[in-house]
């Protein structure tokens, strides 16, 4: 069973703020990204009848992945479906290859490589009454509306705006040291 926690900011997100100016003025994809947004997302993979109930309990428990003060967190049951696609560096376009009106929203996972939180993963797993925790992966969760001809080029267009290969082009993922995972794309209507 997977178990994904969402962790978003109350207040600004300053973080978000400095990318969305740093794609739209330096990178030059001003007009073809519409928004962007952030939160942390975790992701709790393990097996047992009270597995969503012992990971609530231990997540209530402790400020490790939500401080109430500043975040709004919550549980989105996933089963047991893929988790998106790698993205890979061949796949990338260039702001001036990227055209059309159509709207897409992507949902993109950036975590370090693997994304394991294994220090962590043993922790909650000594907190844990009967479930098992075998896996715990985190990262940050950008979602991003742009504008694209089709789903190949808005796939491209998200690729070429997440992986840094240069001063000029990539914000979101340095590949030297951090993955990421098309969680989703999806056509939107005007």
């Amino acid at each position: 069973m997977h178990l994904d926690l969402r962790v978003d900011l109350k207040t600004g997100d300053l973080v978000r703020q400095t990318a969305i100016m740093t794609i739209e003025e330096t990178l030059g994809w001003k007009g073809i990204i519409l928004g962007i947004g952030r939160c942390d997302l975790w992701r709790f993979e393990g097996e047992g009848e009270r597995f969503r109930e012992e990971i609530e309990r231990e997540v209530a428990r402790t400020s490790v992945f939500v401080n109430t003060t500043k975040h709004n967190a919550r549980f989105e049951d996933e089963g047991d479906r893929d988790f998106g696609q790698e993205l890979t560096a061949t796949e990338a376009l260039e702001p001036a290859r990227v055209s059309g009106v159509r709207r897409w929203r992507a949902r993109l996972w950036i975590t370090e490589e693997g994304g394991e939180r294994e220090s962590l993963r043993r922790r909650v797993q000594a907190r844990l009454e009967t479930s098992r925790l075998k896996s715990l992966k985190g990262g940050v969760l950008w979602e991003i509306e742009l504008r694209a001809a089709a789903a190949d080029q808005a796939r491209g267009a998200v690729t070429g705006l997440a992986i840094s290969r240069s001063r000029e082009s990539g914000l979101l993922l340095n590949p030297h040291f951090q993955e990421g995972r098309l969680l989703s794309l999806e056509e939107v209507s005007a």
